[in-house]
């Protein structure tokens, strides 16, 4: 069964969705409290429809009174994301009182759609695919920031680029998606810019720029030593991050201790870089 109509139902409204716009702020014709404590996870289309359309909806599910429902809301969406896994997880809830926990369940959401559509027949990166991505980047969707930093590789190793786009600038972009994840994240987050800044490196490498080859290896290095600090209390985070797969699921090396990708880092540089040679890549 085709995910597309659900997907249509994050952007066409129709005219019960105009008429509960209408109602929102009539007394009679909308009951605020009874609304939202029959809120669940297949109602987030609906939700993120009128969220768009009226700000004053969007402000209504941005009260602090509903923190815990789009927490626990949130929380489920990690079942959903991993229903075909062997034991399926539900997400940790983030132990921050100022966090934007609407945005973050409806940053989720966009994942699990993406998530879906991804499953069918088809090409790996489409305008559907991208643009609900980068909205679920733009709601800090760590899922989705590190799938979207993949397209972004891919886009720059096969020089499949736009008219105003270049392959620093992607860079740029990829590093800033995951520096935005830095404080809810932590060493997960941390572990997404290691990966970033390699394939910096290595096309810094491709186009014979050694001093970028060694800049952007040492940033990797650096984030390697923050992702370490942060292991500790990064736990339940890379729990949510990785879908329960571990910090390993963060970078291309595959591996779970920030040290050792900082040694597989070095060996790489020692291999495909002396100061009396060109880069060999």
């Amino acid at each position: 069964m085709s995910n597309l109509p659900k997907l249509r139902d994050l952007t066409q409204l129709n005219a019960v969705d105009f008429l509960f716009i209408r109602n929102l702020r009539t007394h009679n014709a909308f009951n605020e409290e009874e609304f939202f404590k029959q809120v669940k996870v297949d109602d987030l289309s609906f939700i993120i429809r009128i969220s768009k359309e009226s700000n004053y909806f969007n402000t209504l599910c941005k009260q602090s009174k509903y923190k815990k429902l789009w927490d626990v809301i949130y929380s489920q969406i990690g079942l959903y994301l991993t229903a075909k896994e062997t034991t399926p997880i539900s997400f940790f809830v983030h132990d921050d009182p100022n966090l934007d926990s609407f945005s973050l369940a409806k940053g989720a959401y966009l994942f699990y759609l993406y998530d879906l559509l991804r499953q069918e027949p088809g090409a790996d990166y489409t305008p559907t695919k991208i643009k609900l991505l980068k909205e679920a980047v733009n709601l800090k969707s760590i899922h989705a920031t590190q799938h979207y930093n993949q397209f972004l590789f891919y886009k720059i190793e096969h020089n499949d680029l736009e008219p105003d786009e270049d392959k620093r600038t992607l860079f740029k972009e990829a590093i800033a998606n995951c520096k935005q994840e830095l404080e809810l994240y932590g060493s997960y987050a941390y572990m997404m810019l290691v990966e970033t800044y390699f394939h910096y490196a290595k096309w810094a490498a491709s186009e014979g720029n050694s001093d970028l080859v060694i800049k952007a290896i040492e940033a990797a290095q650096q984030n390697c030593s923050l992702a370490k600090k942060h292991l500790e209390k990064s736990t339940q985070s890379i729990h949510n991050a990785s879908l329960g797969r571990g910090l390993a699921f963060s970078n291309s090396f595959n591996v779970e201790s920030p040290d050792e990708a900082k040694v597989l880092l070095q060996q790489w540089l020692e291999k495909n870089y002396t100061s009396q040679s060109a880069p060999r890549v």
